[in-house]
């Protein structure tokens, strides 16, 4: 397209224009656009068709390359925060053998608040919380769990004669 805008303005303007043209590439093609407007009066002109389909379809593939790329970096940092995730609650599940329930709670808050639908998380930090004596504290955790699909979270739910939470 730009090679297209170059040529018409060097037939049009002369060598120096399109020295110019070859320089400020979106500029001149906005300019072939309205040259070619005010010599052919008319707004949809063979010089202006081509100009038109090249901003559909380069605004379109713009787009569906940003999308693209949007994707594959979440899609990384997904990965990457799963790693980490994995990591978080393997330290809180060892910090919970030791007896450390406090630090235990802390790092599942720690995945919790990065991604708020790990089950596993909410569970963790309703058992750190049980376990510090903070009953009342803890259900709504553990609740959330079994809503998210923990099966110990539903089990322990069971065992208190509580019913599950059904998703809606």
């Amino acid at each position: 397209m730009h090679g297209y805008t170059v040529y018409y303005i060097y037939e049009h303007q002369g060598q120096a224009w399109a020295i110019a043209g070859l320089a400020l590439p979106g500029l001149s093609e906005l300019a072939m656009c309205f040259v070619s407007v005010y010599t052919h009066d008319a707004v949809f002109n063979h010089y202006t068709n081509a100009f038109f389909i090249y901003l559909v379809v380069g605004f379109a593939v713009r787009y569906a390359l940003d999308d693209l790329h949007v994707a594959l970096v979440n899609r990384r940092a997904l990965s990457e925060t799963a790693e980490d995730e994995s990591f978080l609650i393997l330290e809180a599940v060892q910090a919970a053998e030791n007896g450390d329930y406090k630090l235990s709670c802390r790092k599942f808050l720690s995945v919790l608040r990065h991604n708020r639908t790990n089950g596993t998380a909410c569970f963790g930090v309703g058992t750190s919380l049980l376990m510090q004596g903070k009953g009342q504290l803890a259900l709504p955790y553990i609740e959330k769990a079994a809503f998210l699909g923990c099966a110990e979270a539903r089990s322990y739910l069971d065992g208190l004669g509580m019913n599950r939470p059904k998703a809606s």
